[in-house]
């Protein structure tokens, strides 16, 4: 009689101990590992949040930085400002408040951290601002309320030799302010709040968390109260029950610093939810892990061959293989959708790089185009064949040098030339004109010492001088050009070509501030659009060039760029 087999000692009630076995220790192995990538993510989160704090703080510093030097060079103009204190007639002082509301308005939409500017003249109960924006708060109106305030907050930084960011608060809203006084005119610039707020946003905090700004004496600058804080220790804190990790960034004013506040019970309840994972886990892998082991291959085996295979066929060069929805499970769905999606753009890539370069071919061959213009070079011939028939032998010599001059530096193929030669090629081209025109026009430099070895596109300035003789050149009016050239403290070379001249149109300016070409009666304006095209090719977005018109009469073109 065979022996019966009992379930204690069988072969099944080990593999059942030991898939149980197995699978708890799976099941903690899970928790321990969850509970490690929760810690090590907050940490990193933490250091994220740390490092995306310093960066923006250091991003404020530079932009307050920027309002600080505005409210300086531009808007401290001590003139201006003694026309609205004594101004000799009332209608200089007129003149003044509109000079600044001028500067005012098209200076604030430069500064990214200037909501808005203001000058205050209690003596004479004078007020003009300008605000970025007008929807939603009355920033202008708050400013102005509290201008008493302002005035005596910043008497009192003042007394102690220290022209700082201050803090205000005006009904519910909060603002940094800074000021300058000159004959008891106070000139300043506000910063909202929110303003500062705005881009931190994105900082990867849980909705439980706070981020806020704070002063120097770390007094919260909201209108929302939070709850009262019962205790502080160290970089945590004790606010209604609850703790909060601390992290601060203090900014390069003393004025105030940014303050996040992270719970700190987010990891008990976060662990407490990976345990009962873990458990929901251990049950359907234990019900479900034989019938899995049967259709893995069809599961994960098939989709990730697939996955090989494209990439093999990518990898030689075929941009149309694709693994739209060929995936069962999330993971392998996000992957394959991954993989299409750089597929595609490494397709527009492909197409970009190749349209950068046809734009940067065709802004050659239109800069050659510019270089050798036929109609300068046929009047500069037939001025110098009439010149030889006069018998002026001499003035033929200089103006062969100086069209020989103008044709070398005209025919080079570099794409940057130091400001110095530059100059030099303006000053070939304007004698080239005078000894045509004559005394009809006076070319007026103004180029700040140090600028000489500073590199510039080639032939920038040349354009707009050619264009200004050209297009404004009258025989019964003389002509002033002025070319002026100096640097910022930003790091940023500033180049304005203007004259007296009857200025641009109004359809030429929008033409040219979009960077669109202008075909009109006289041709086209083939070197202008050139030059804005050069500008984006070799500096992108970091250089900008204005075209405007002088107050009186005139064209102007403003043109930055990075050094």
């Amino acid at each position: 009689m065979m022996k019966k087999i009992r379930f204690v000692h069988s072969f099944r009630r080990r593999m059942v101990w030991a898939m149980t076995g197995s699978l708890f220790l799976v099941c903690m192995v899970i928790v321990g590992y969850n509970v490690y990538i929760y810690k090590s993510t907050d940490k990193i989160v933490d250091r994220t949040i740390a490092n995306s704090l310093e960066l923006y703080a250091q991003e404020v510093d530079f932009a307050l930085d920027n309002t600080d030097a505005f409210l300086v060079n531009r808007c401290l103009l001590h003139d201006t400002i003694r026309k609205i204190r004594k101004p000799r007639k009332e209608m200089d002082r007129y003149l003044a408040i509109g000079e600044i509301q001028e500067l005012f308005w098209s200076s604030i939409g430069s500064y990214s951290l200037m909501d808005g500017l203001f000058l205050y003249d209690g003596q004479d109960d004078i007020y003009i601002s300008q605000a970025k924006r007008y929807e939603g708060t009355d920033e202008r109106g708050l400013i102005k309320n509290s201008m008493e305030d302002i005035v005596r907050q910043f008497l009192e930084t003042a007394a102690s030799n220290e022209n700082e960011w201050f803090s205000i608060q005006s009904g519910d809203d909060f603002f940094l302010i800074k000021m300058y006084e000159f004959q008891g005119v106070y000139v300043g610039s506000w910063v909202h709040v929110d303003t500062l707020l705005e881009k931190l946003k994105s900082i990867p905090a849980d909705d439980q968390d706070y981020v806020l700004v704070q002063d120097a004496a770390r007094r919260t600058l909201t209108a929302a109260p939070l709850a009262d804080i019962q205790k502080e220790s160290g970089d945590v804190l004790l606010m209604d029950g609850k703790k909060y990790k601390m992290i601060r960034q203090q900014t390069e004013y003393d004025a105030f610093s940014f303050l996040v506040l992270r719970d700190c019970q987010r990891g008990v309840r976060n662990i407490s939810g990976i345990v009962m994972q873990a458990g929901i886990a251990f049950i359907l892998i234990a019900g479900l892990g034989m019938g899995m082991a049967a259709v893995q291959k069809h599961l994960f085996r098939q989709p990730i061959d697939r996955l090989v295979e494209a990439m093999n066929q990518l990898r030689q060069g075929n941009f149309n293989v694709r693994l739209e929805k060929e995936a069962v499970f999330e993971e392998l769905w996000t992957v394959s959708e991954a993989f299409d999606r750089m597929i595609k753009e490494i397709e527009t890539l492909k197409i970009s790089v190749y349209e950068e370069k046809l734009q940067k071919q065709n802004a050659k061959i239109m800069y050659l185009q510019e270089q050798i213009n036929p109609h300068f070079l046929t009047n500069c011939l037939n001025m110098i064949r009439n010149l030889s028939i006069m018998g002026e032998e001499e003035k033929v010599q200089k103006a062969v040098l100086l069209l020989s001059s103008f044709m070398r530096r005209s025919l080079t193929y570099s794409t940057k030339i130091k400001l110095k030669q530059e100059l030099e090629h303006v000053r070939d081209f304007e004698e080239l004109q005078k000894m045509r025109y004559g005394d009809q026009f006076t070319l007026v430099s103004e180029i700040e010492e140090g600028l000489d070895s500073y590199e510039i596109p080639t032939m920038m300035i040349q354009v707009f001088v050619e264009n200004s003789i050209k297009h404004q050149l009258d025989p019964e009016r003389h002509l002033m050009i002025w070319v002026r050239v100096w640097c910022e403290n930003a790091g940023r070379l500033m180049l304005q070509v203007a004259d007296d001249g009857e200025g641009f149109l109004e359809s030429e300016l929008n033409c040219f501030n979009a960077k669109q070409r202008l075909t009109d009666g006289e041709g086209e304006h083939i070197g202008i659009y050139n030059v804005c095209q050069r500008l984006e090719l070799l500096y992108g977005e970091e250089a900008d060039i204005l075209f405007s018109n002088r107050a009186d009469s005139g064209a102007v073109i403003d043109i930055c760029i990075p050094v």
